[in-house]
């Protein structure tokens, strides 16, 4: 029961993620702090799917 809700937890986080940070992106009104977010986006993204990976290992 309890993988079944971490895979449904991972499954809701993902999409939260991503429009959010998309969401930062889009409202930034300049380029250098949209190439910023975009790494921290992408770490956090990365930081996602090893987390993901870790919890299927497991």
């Amino acid at each position: 029961l309890t993988q079944v809700l971490l895979q449904f937890y991972y499954v809701l986080q993902f999409p939260f993620t991503a429009v959010l940070s998309s969401y930062f992106i889009l409202a930034s009104p300049s380029y250098i702090s949209n190439k910023c977010k975009l790494g921290l986006t992408e770490l956090l993204l990365r930081h996602h799917f090893i987390e993901v990976i870790h919890g299927k290992v497991d």
